[in-house]
């Protein structure tokens, strides 16, 4: 069993990790998801994304609070 304790690979034979540039949506690309989303509650979540200027992490941390009481 002590086969568990070795990487399968050494990390020298690793592939390298090459990131791709990040970008966000135009605003063209925002008015075709908004008319295609049929579900009230997901437009209005996503219309809410758009503007806070909010990610998909960020848009999935949102939490509704008691405002009063």
């Amino acid at each position: 069993m002590h086969w568990l304790l070795w990487p399968v690979l050494p990390r020298w034979e690793w592939p390298v990790v090459e990131h791709k540039d990040k970008r966000t949506i135009t605003f063209e690309e925002y008015q075709k998801i908004i008319e295609r989303e049929k579900n009230p509650e997901m437009n209005a979540y996503l219309r809410l994304l758009w503007n806070i200027d909010g990610s998909q992490t960020a848009g999935a941390g949102l939490r509704r609070t008691r405002a009063f009481g």
